[in-house]
């Protein structure tokens, strides 16, 4: 006795028979144009239902083959993306994004000694990455990428800074002239009185330039009595403006007995035109005050 199986393809290739003994193609009545014309693109024989059957499974198992992985491994988006975080949430962890927010790592934020140069930064940096979803991968690109933008724009500030720096010591040069050594050691004066630290005044002349913050400790040095300090005894009263004028006057002070037993005693107006002298003779005047 046939099997139930065996008796429906009996009875279908009978339909088919009669159907084409009638002239009238199987799938008339039934499928719809666009679906013929598709098999027949695919070169099925249409007239074949066996064969349209057996061609579209081929086809299918062809495509399945080549998504690389099962289905039930398919990523599925939720039915509402924008109503369901942690369904999207857990799409983006299986992409690479980590389960937890301190997983991210930068090595670019990174010193030589392993240790993250800018927390603050990486903070900024892990929140938005965990926000945005990010791969770690993807994250630590971004943060190379930020790290190098700040990096060139520090190089062009300090360039152009560098520049501006010179232009403004030429200007001060050409306006303190002969006296330039002199002023300079009554603007370090002055701003020692104003209790101005190497890094109060650079941030000063970032400001307002280093010619007139220059100008303006020597003004208070002035104001203090520095310039006295450095003026040779005498009737014109014209500065020491040079290492020889320095030299010169350290020679007469030295055989100086009077000036050089308050020196030796301590005397505080002995010691600094002292100090002053040796600063301009020892080269040391710094280009700023400080």
């Amino acid at each position: 006795m046939p099997d139930d199986n065996q008796q429906q393809q009996q009875q279908q290739q009978q339909q088919q028979q009669q159907q084409q003994q009638q002239g009238t193609p199987w799938f008339t009545g039934k499928i719809d144009s666009d679906t013929i014309g598709f098999w027949q693109n695919k070169g099925l024989d249409v007239n074949d239902p066996i064969a349209v059957a057996s061609g579209l499974t081929k086809s299918y198992r062809e495509a399945e083959s080549k998504l690389g992985v099962p289905a039930s491994q398919l990523l599925r988006l939720p039915v509402d993306p924008g109503k369901d975080p942690e369904g999207m949430k857990a799409i983006y962890q299986r992409l690479g994004m980590p389960l937890d927010a301190k997983d991210y790592d930068f090595p670019a934020l990174k010193g030589e000694d392993g240790k993250v140069v800018d927390t603050a930064l990486e903070s900024t940096l892990r929140t938005a990455a965990a926000d945005a979803f990010l791969p770690k991968d993807a994250a630590a690109k971004v943060a190379a990428a930020v790290v190098k933008h700040n990096a060139d724009v520090k190089a062009r500030a300090d360039a152009e800074y560098a520049a501006n720096l010179t232009k403004e010591k030429q200007t001060l040069k050409t306006n303190w002239g002969t006296n330039e050594a002199a002023n300079l050691v009554v603007a370090q004066r002055g701003a020692a009185l104003l209790g101005l630290t190497r890094e109060d005044v650079s941030a000063l002349e970032k400001v307002v330039g280093y010619a007139r913050i220059m100008e303006g400790l020597r003004q208070v040095g002035k104001k203090n009595g520095e310039d006295d300090f450095i003026r040779q005894p005498g009737g014109d009263g014209d500065k020491i403006a040079s290492v020889d004028q320095a030299k010169a006057r350290l020679a007469e002070l030295k055989k100086d007995k009077a000036w050089s037993d308050r020196y030796l005693n301590g005397d505080a107006i002995a010691a600094r035109e002292m100090s002053n002298l040796m600063t301009i003779i020892a080269g040391a005047i710094p280009d700023d005050p400080r």
